[in-house]
């Protein structure tokens, strides 16, 4: 009897310790189950990931179409009342400098319904709009001025200097000192044109005529972007207004 009880409880024992090692042993269809599921999170989260990226390419693709598709329309009053306030701030700045200053930056003598314009590193600024459409220039010029040393002493804005077509420049311009005529983009951007120091200059100088066939007659001396930090604000600042 004593036998028997041993062995009952030896094989009582082994039982337990059978049903202990089972209980610490995860099911290997509870361990797939865990990997699948988190399988699935990752490629979810991939997915989201990717869509928000794509979402945010797109975002930028679409921000950056939109700026190219706007274009800056300004009424001849708007260019005419900006001329005028850059002006104003030109002719201070020229008083410091003691010079003279004039927005008779261009003008011209010719009778063809053609387009005027000015070549700047950013395409070719349309000046003055003759019979065409205009699709050519990606630039409209909005204004314009023009330094220099006045052969009668003027500084600041010198109202005198406009004069006969003929007579131009000559009438109170030193052409022995250094001349900047600038011209003032709607695309916020100021181009400047250096002449002077013994060189003669007049209106046209900077400026061809396309013929309303479309062809040019000339190729301008080019504009370049202003290296005058402060005139760039200024316009900005003055078509920011509008």
């Amino acid at each position: 009897m004593f036998k028997h009880q041993t062995l009952t409880l030896l094989f009582g024992t082994s039982l337990l310790l059978l049903t202990a090692c089972q209980a610490k042993q995860p099911s290997t269809h509870s361990v797939a189950s865990s990997s699948a599921q988190q399988s699935s999170q990752v490629a979810h989260s991939k997915s989201s990931s990717a869509e928000m990226v794509s979402k945010t390419t797109t975002s930028s693709a679409t921000t950056s179409h939109t700026v190219q598709e706007t274009t800056h329309t300004y009424t001849d009053s708007q260019k005419a009342a900006i001329t005028h306030d850059f002006l104003e701030w030109a002719g201070q700045r020229a008083e410091v400098g003691n010079m003279a200053v004039s927005d008779w930056y261009f003008d011209h003598g010719a009778d063809d319904p053609g387009d005027w314009f000015a070549e700047t590193p950013d395409g070719r600024v349309l000046v003055q709009h003759g019979e065409g459409d205009g699709r050519h220039y990606p630039i409209q010029a909005v204004g314009g001025c023009v330094f220099y040393t006045a052969l009668d002493g003027t500084t600041g804005i010198d109202s005198q200097l406009y004069d006969s077509y003929a007579r131009n420049y000559a009438s109170n311009m030193n052409m022995n000192r250094p001349i900047s005529k600038y011209l003032l983009g709607d695309n916020g951007v100021v181009y400047e044109l250096k002449t002077g120091n013994g060189q003669t200059t007049n209106t046209e100088d900077g400026f061809a005529l396309a013929p309303f066939s479309g062809s040019r007659n000339t190729s301008p001396t080019p504009f370049t972007v202003s290296q005058d930090t402060a005139a760039q604000q200024e316009l900005k600042s003055l078509l920011a207004a509008y």
